[in-house]
């Protein structure tokens, strides 16, 4: 098993040809491979394609983005022992040296070094870690962090030796000594004798001849676990001299396998039994704080702290393709029973299970993993079968809401982040809103929505609907008995407010484009004719053609907002060709002074385009215009130039969607049929509700089921509770009778009651009754009595007088007070001044004790 600290552990059940991985303590990028020799790797990231990656010589695929390039070798020496384990030293001098247990027991030191030219090559060294006597397997190897010189070894029973050892290896890896043992060896290698072996000196050996099932270091200590296979877990403290000889703490349990300690609190350790995981305090080391069991037929085979992310232990499993993530919960010293909170954490957590491969390849059971040292939630991975796959473990973080448009959660370090939400929180938009009186009236929310158009598009319809209603511009299609209803286009054009609820047939009429630029004829475009018809273009802003001055006074109107396309557009669909030429020449000066002049030369240009359009010669001028249809960005610029074409130039303008919803629907009632325009806005409407465009709720209208489908979508798009009841109000009492639109009040109302908008709700209860009276807000406050807990204060029914209510007739008092048993309760106990506004001023004339008491 790999451990936080670059070390190695293995049990004895292990294949001996077990690929293992290991990263550089070092160096982030640099990670050793071993299986049958020693191999060091650097991560690459570059994207390169699996063809390109086979042309790179002793190359592996990691992932999608990278890639790992083998930088040395270190060649096999013994090919009749097989390399078991392998722990990284933790030391700055010689980043790149190593520790390699083998099967017969051997511990050899190896070493890379730098070049002058930069290069990674291997520098073997003379000297022999451990040659223990006899044939025994070597399972575990690992550096010491505090000192890196100390190496820990286990090994496997024997009769007469220990199985723990644990050697200074200061003179074996001098290179000075290593000189000195070379100079030496040099003469008895001459004359055929055997050179002396260099090995390291052994600086604590407990005796023990039992096998070493996994040991590991407490971090930054020189205490050292060790778990045996006598069901023993000891830790020893090397730094105690007389205490070497018998551990410090010493726990029986089965669960000897896979030892690992936190490397963020050192108190913790982790041990493993078959499919068994225990979580040990050593403050506490009697009993494992906690047991996890994992589904049966499983055995664990590596354990292995985050050193990176706190509380975040990975685990592997024999014939896995997958790694588990198991959170572990702090828990302090004196915080009760740890067992329980342990064991309560864990009842409502859940493991996550990481996939090993995003690719197609093969799903092979994973041998080995170890984490990155450095860099956050990345480790690598390896299978059976020897590929290698660097990983990024995602973990579960803790988040929340804030109170405004923020989300703030704990990083892996354990500091608090926050992060802004790039669209504004709906809730505090809406709060926001009621605060500066969105409310009923569409002229003052105008000022209250700001830039968010589709809401302004809305509001102004609305105005312009309350408007024409007021002027009585729509009395000859709606009727007077409607007045109060908001329908839309759809609706008026469907005759639902005519008395035979048909809707007559429009006359078609032909328009001739008035120009005298180059043109003494214009060619025919038929425009359709009724009384439905312009009452809808009357609803869509549009002028009426029935009106002298009106579309002058229109033109007019949008020059000053500086909406020269607009009104040059307009302006061609009504035929007035020169009066568009003016609109553009217009805008273009007005540009110019204001330094735009990409706007204005483009406006110039579209000037010369339309002022050369000629009936006679419309060839010639489709043809010219239609490469600069291309370099036109306005749509009602491009709209009036393929209005003007003539070639399907009508599905043109209607398929422009830069152009407004009102424009567009005004332009199909003068130029469309009755039957494509009602194919029109079917699919229009259609088009609305699935999207939840609030602003085409013209042409669905509100008092009609289609136009609160449409509502209702736009609430599920935007969660703009508060909308959709202020637009609901407006058409309030015909807005169809459904729960739904009493769930939107209800909804809002609650929420103005959570923000403690005690004014904006009772402002929209009053205007609620005033739009429907049969609207009764529901009664918060009640007055009862202490002895019988029935209302004395209740309000009266409608049609009944507060003295019928108590016995008398309509009109007159009662003839007597109201009685709870033998007691008469309102004359006990004095009752707020306020209950008097509830009684009549004949009560004090019959029952003067009762007003006695109310002024006390």
């Amino acid at each position: 098993l790999i451990s936080t600290h670059g070390s190695c552990t293995m049990s004895s059940a292990r294949s001996p040809a077990r690929c293992q991985v290991c990263w550089s303590p070092h160096d982030e990028r640099i990670f050793a491979r071993s299986a049958t020799e020693l191999k060091l790797y650097m991560v690459v990231q570059d994207d390169v394609k699996e063809e390109r990656l086979t042309e790179i010589p002793s190359s592996l695929r990691l992932s999608d983005a990278c890639y790992a390039k083998q930088i040395c070798t270190v060649p096999e020496e013994d090919a009749h022992a097989a390399l078991k384990c392998v722990s990284w030293q933790h030391q700055p001098d010689y980043p790149y040296s190593f520790a390699v247990g083998y099967n017969n027991g051997r511990v050899a030191l190896k070493r890379f070094t730098i070049n002058d030219s930069g290069a990674v090559v291997y520098a073997p060294l003379q000297a022999q870690a451990l040659n223990p006597r006899g044939h025994r397997g070597c399972t575990n190897v690992s550096w010491n962090t505090l000192h890196p010189n100390v190496l820990a070894v286990g090994l496997e029973r024997s009769r007469n030796d220990s199985s723990l050892l644990v050697l200074d290896t200061s003179v074996a890896c001098d290179p000075t000594s290593a000189e000195r043992h070379r100079q030496i060896s040099a003469p008895l290698k001459a004359i055929g004798d055997a050179p002396l072996q260099m090995e390291s000196k052994i600086m604590f050996d407990p005796g023990s001849n039992e096998t070493t099932c996994s040991l590991s270091w407490i971090p930054a200590t020189m205490h050292i676990a060790a778990g045996m296979i006598s069901k023993t877990i000891k830790i020893y403290d090397l730094k105690d001299d007389l205490a070497r000889s018998r551990p410090q703490m010493t726990a029986i349990h089965k669960a000897v396998n896979c030892l690992s300690f936190d490397p963020k609190l050192h108190h913790r350790l982790v041990s493993s039994a078959e499919n068994m995981i225990c979580l040990w305090d050593t403050r506490n080391f009697t009993k494992p704080a906690f047991t996890c069991t994992l589904k049966p037929n499983t055995v664990i085979t590596q354990l292995e702290w985050s050193p990176v992310s706190p509380n975040c232990l990975a685990i592997l499993t024999n014939e896995s393709p997958y790694l588990q993530l198991m959170d572990i919960p702090f828990a302090a010293s004196g915080s009760g029973d740890v067992e329980i909170l342990y064991n309560d954490y864990f009842q409502w957590h859940s493991r996550d299970r990481m996939p090993y491969s995003s690719r197609a390849a093969g799903r092979d059971a994973l041998v080995s993993f170890a984490w990155n040292p450095i860099t956050e939630n990345t480790l690598i991975a390896a299978s059976g079968s020897g590929d290698l796959q660097l990983i990024t473990a995602h973990r579960k973080i803790p988040l929340t809401w804030g109170g405004s448009d923020q989300v703030a959660f704990i990083s892996c370090h354990g500091s608090m982040c926050a992060s802004h939400q790039h669209s504004p929180d709906i809730a505090m938009e809406m709060k926001r809103r009621a605060k500066l009186g969105y409310g009923f009236n569409p002229s003052e929310n105008l000022s209250v929505v700001g830039p968010v158009q589709s809401l302004r598009q809305l509001w102004l319809w609305l105005e312009l609907y309350k408007r024409l209603l007021k002027e009585d511009k729509l009395v000859s299609v709606l009727g007077r008995k409607s007045h109060g209803s908001v329908p839309g286009v759809q609706s008026i054009l469907e005759g639902e407010f005519s008395p035979k609820r048909t809707c007559s047939l429009a006359t078609p009429k032909s328009m001739h484009h008035h120009s005298s630029i180059n043109a003494a004829e214009s060619p025919d475009f038929v425009m359709y004719h009724s009384q439905e018809r312009d009452a809808c273009v009357l609803l869509c802003g549009w002028p009426s053609l029935d009106v002298d001055g009106d579309l002058e006074s229109f033109l007019k109107r949008e020059e000053m907002e500086e909406n020269f396309e607009r009104a040059a557009a307009i302006a061609v669909f009504h035929g007035h060709v020169r009066r568009a030429v003016t609109s553009l020449r217009d805008g273009a000066s007005l540009a110019n002074q204001q330094g735009e002049g990409a706007r204005s030369n483009m406006l110039s240009m579209i000037s010369l385009g339309v002022a050369g359009y000629s009936p006679n010669s419309a060839n010639l001028w489709q043809n010219t215009c239609a490469s600069m249809k291309k370099d036109i960005k306005n749509p009602y610029l491009r709209a009036a130039f393929s209005f003007l074409s003539g070639e399907d130039s009508l599905l043109s303008v209607l398929k422009e969607s830069g152009i407004s919803y009102q424009d567009r629907v005004a332009f199909a009632c003068h130029f469309l049929d009755d039957k494509k325009l009602h194919q029109y806005l079917s699919h229009l409407t259609s088009h609305l509700i699935t999207g939840g465009h609030i602003d085409g709720l013209f042409v669905t209208g509100i008092s009609h089921k289609s136009g609160l489908d449409l509502i209702t979508s736009y609430i599920d798009m935007t969660s703009d509770i508060q909308t959709a009841c202020l637009v609901a109000g407006q058409a309030m009492p015909f807005t169809p009778k459904e729960k739904t639109v009493s769930s939107w009040f209800e909804s809002y109302s609650e929420l103005l009651d959570q923000w403690r908008l005690w004014h904006v709700r009772a402002s929209l209860d009053i205007e609620h009754k005033k739009l429907d009276s049969s609207h009764r807000p529901f009664q918060q406050s009640h007055l009862t009595c202490s002895y019988c807990n029935k209302s004395i204060g209740t309000r009266p029914e409608r049609g009944v007088s507060i003295g019928r209510q108590f016995g008398g007739e309509r009109g007159q008092a009662p003839t007597g007070p109201k009685v709870c048993g033998d007691k008469v309760s309102i004359l006990l106990y004095p009752l707020p001044s306020r209950v008097l506004f509830a009684l009549t001023q004949t009560v004090g004339s019959r029952f003067p004790d009762v007003l006695s008491a109310f002024s006390t």
